[in-house]
């Protein structure tokens, strides 16, 4: 009789090792690249959303991440929120969306990220 456990890990089928994890570190640089843009965009025009934040999602790649990549960014003390508001993508029937502003936490985090990237413009 042989327990899970004394099986080698090629024997053993985890659905979460073999399917999420690997879907997760395939999105990885998707989001990281999107908070980025996020917050480059929110200096500049002096707020965000996730429509100004849409077209930057690579082709192929599912725009479900822009809820994500805005509230890390919130949590973090990046982004605060300033007011509800209606989306103006046709697709998505006016569901309500947040307007965010940039912080001082956030101003200095893309300085650190500006100073790191070759490139920035």
């Amino acid at each position: 009789m042989t327990l899970k456990a004394q099986l080698r890990l090629d024997d053993y089928t985890d659905p979460f090792a073999t399917f999420v994890l690997p879907r997760y570190y395939e999105g990885r640089p998707v989001y990281e690249y999107l908070q980025v843009v996020a917050l480059k965009l929110a200096a500049e025009n002096g707020d965000i959303t996730s429509d100004d934040l849409r077209n930057f999602v690579p082709p192929g790649k599912n725009r479900k991440v822009l809820g994500a990549v805005l509230g890390a960014l919130r949590r973090k003390g990046y982004l605060e929120p300033v007011s509800p508001t209606k989306t103006g993508v046709p697709s998505s029937h006016g569901r309500v969306i947040w307007i965010y502003r940039i912080t001082e936490a956030g101003l200095r985090y893309l300085e650190e990220l500006k100073a790191e990237l070759e490139g920035w413009e």
